[in-house]
């Protein structure tokens, strides 16, 4: 009996192996760049720049779903060189949100047009900064670099000179209790310590600190995870955003590369750990939201990356898979959740949700790049 349960186990543990393998062989690329030509065909302006927000193609899209979209756009571009044609058309898109107000610019969440309300988020602008730094790091373009310097001071200037963190929105509707959030916080202060990686500024570095031990003092759990919003009366939005807990870890990674100090790394894998826990099920499936879900992917990319340790990747890559087997649906497109099983046809989705699995999928293929290239040197 005893023999027949262990000769159970290790068979197991072999279709676990298998199953990892296939994944973390499977045509990413392919996908990505796929996914990217069908958002085209599907959300795409008939006249002018720019996409629609969802299928029912009656409004434009907000700067969210395009900031997602120029992430994925500047993985592909990081990738293969050729598409940067396809990036710089992203970035005069975002142009038109752009909007100097209050003496400062930022990128507006709608187009900004004559009669056009001002309304600028601070984790919009950080989306769009990372974006833009990774495609100075493909190129070397000092114009991606200058652009995502300014978005970057832009979410700077949302930060509370008194008691800390960083505000979501610029401008409240009245009544509105004014809050500050993990999603402005945590995506600024990564966007500040890559900028700081390349340029040595110490101001971005030290930005990026002070926001990191505000948020761990403010709203991180004792698992390591990450609350969603504290409120002007200094109440806590308890909600678990599985993207409010990816982004510290690789803020912390970051942090660890730049001072070699452990406690960082240990804080990484700590959040990383207790967000498996939390949103990954045991099918591939992540029970989180799509336009979340693609930075828990990073961010345990980035992590076995770092320690070399493939538990997490094995984990990111298996997410991906499933994504495309299971909640793209028979057409190619995606719902917004990442436990979805389509096996009829998508009938309504939003820019976001192929625009964050195209990133996760580019995401992938260059993890399995950089593993060649790597095991070529070996």
């Amino acid at each position: 009996m005893r023999f027949k349960i262990i000769h159970c186990f290790l068979i197991l543990c072999l279709i676990f192996a298998y199953a990892n393998s296939n994944s973390a062989q499977a045509p990413f690329k392919k996908w990505g760049f796929e996914t990217l030509n069908q958002i085209d065909k599907d959300l795409k302006l008939e006249h002018g720049l720019g996409y629609y927000e969802d299928s029912s193609r009656d409004d434009v899209s907000f700067a969210w779903g395009n900031a997602i979209l120029l992430l994925a756009k500047a993985q592909a571009f990081e990738i293969d060189d050729s598409y940067k044609p396809e990036f710089e058309n992203q970035v005069k898109i975002l142009d038109e949100y752009f909007v100097v107000s209050g003496g400062i610019g930022g990128y507006n969440c709608l187009p900004v047009h004559k009669n056009t309300e001002v309304d600028r988020y601070y984790d919009d602008n950080a989306w769009i900064a990372m974006a833009l730094i990774d495609a100075y790091e493909a190129s070397g373009d000092k114009k991606f670099l200058k652009k995502a310097k300014r978005t970057i001071d832009y979410s700077l200037s949302g930060v509370d000179e008194d008691g800390g963190g960083l505000f979501w929105r610029e401008n409240w509707p009245e009544n509105a209790k004014k809050s500050k959030n993990t999603c402005s916080v945590a995506p600024t202060s990564f966007s500040c310590l890559k900028f700081y990686q390349i340029t040595k500024q110490d101001k971005y570095f030290n930005e990026a600190k002070e926001l990191m031990q505000w948020l761990d003092k403010t709203l991180k759990d004792e698992e390591g995870l990450y609350f969603d919003h504290i409120t002007e009366d200094a109440r806590i939005g308890r909600r678990k955003w599985s993207y409010n807990s990816a982004m510290p870890v690789r803020c912390y990674i970051q942090l660890y590369k730049i001072t070699g100090e452990k406690s960082y790394l240990q804080k990484a894998k700590k959040t990383a750990d207790a967000s498996i826990e939390k949103w990954y099920e045991d099918d591939g499936g992540l029970n989180c939201k799509a336009m979340f879900g693609f930075t828990l992917v990073e961010a345990w990319f980035e992590l076995s990356e770092i320690t070399g340790n493939p538990k997490w990747k094995n984990i990111a890559f298996e997410v991906m898979r499933n994504v495309r087997e299971n909640v793209m649906g028979p057409r190619g497109r995606y719902s917004d959740d990442w436990d979805d099983k389509n096996s009829s046809p998508v009938r309504r989705w939003q820019l976001l949700y192929p625009a964050a699995a195209a990133r996760g999928y580019l995401a992938a293929a260059e993890y399995q790049f950089a593993q060649k290239k790597t095991e070529k040197k070996d």
